[in-house]
Formats: structure tokens, sequence, C-alpha cells
């Protein structure tokens, strides 16, 4: 998904700003190996990702 996708998903408003919030919350959670980003500006769960997490990180990264 885009993070445009991603905003509209969660209910923010389609505006630049709020979009770049979200494109940054993606980024972090790319960090923290939650998503990837396979393409520039296309995000997705890692697979293999399970929902659980220990401490804040991914439980099967």
């Amino acid at each position: 998904m885009r993070a445009t996708e991603v905003a509209m998903a969660l209910g923010e408003p389609d505006i630049h700003k709020r979009v770049e919030v979200v494109r940054t919350r993606l980024k972090r959670l790319i960090d923290k190996g939650w998503l990837a980003e396979h393409q520039r500006g296309q995000f997705s769960i890692v697979e293999g990702l399970n929902g659980a997490a220990l401490n804040g990180a991914a439980a099967d990264h």
C-alpha cells in the first residue's frame, strides 16, 4: 500500500502534511522489522510476521 492509502484507511484527511506523518510512521515500522518497502513508496507487512511482538520488536524477525 502507498502512504496515501494507509492514511485514508486510518481516517486521516487527504492532505500532504497528514500523509507525510503516516509515511514517517511507516518508515519507523520498517526500521523495527514490521514492514517492508519493496518499491519506493510501496509498503507491506513483512512476510511471516504473525502479529505478536516482544518489547516492541517483531517476534519473528
